[in-house]
């Protein structure tokens, strides 16, 4: 039987309305054939869910809080599911996880973030944001980019 899980990371920096968004918006393309669900840090880190996971999503929030929750062992079962044949969706701040290195809102004060990651999926730089204007757990300066 084939993978069916679709997981969504719900630990430490998910923004909620990225999480519920991603939720909504998968479980409807993807029902009947796929299941949608939250996974936790914990279970990432301890349950196989590998073994029934067609694709794992991390959603926007911030990346810095993915790095401190997930750097490490949770980095290598990513990895290793990923180098398996699994999937990885990263939406937003989940994006910028999954590249070599992250350069966000470079020079801008209180915004700042830039450093390596060791997800690495995307061999290269992740640079935003991609439209001016952004703040943090706010709508303010959200766009959608065409």
């Amino acid at each position: 039987m084939p993978p069916i899980n679709v997981l969504i990371y719900s630990g430490p920096g998910t923004s909620p309305s990225a999480l519920a968004h991603a939720t909504h918006t998968l479980t409807a393309l993807l029902t009947p054939h796929h299941a949608v669900h939250p996974l936790t840090p914990t279970q990432l880190l301890s349950e196989p869910w590998p073994a029934t996971c067609a694709l794992l999503v991390i959603p926007g929030g911030a990346d810095t809080a993915y790095t401190q929750t997930l750097e490490g062992e949770g980095n290598r079962r990513i990895q290793r599911y990923v180098h398996g044949g699994g999937k990885y969706l990263g939406l937003c701040a989940g994006g910028y996880y999954g590249c070599r290195r992250c350069e966000w809102e470079v020079g801008r004060a209180g915004m700042e973030v830039v450093g390596e990651r060791s997800l690495g999926f995307f061999p290269g730089v992740g640079r935003g944001s991609v439209v001016p204007g952004f703040v943090y757990r706010a709508e303010v300066g959200a766009r959608a980019v065409g």
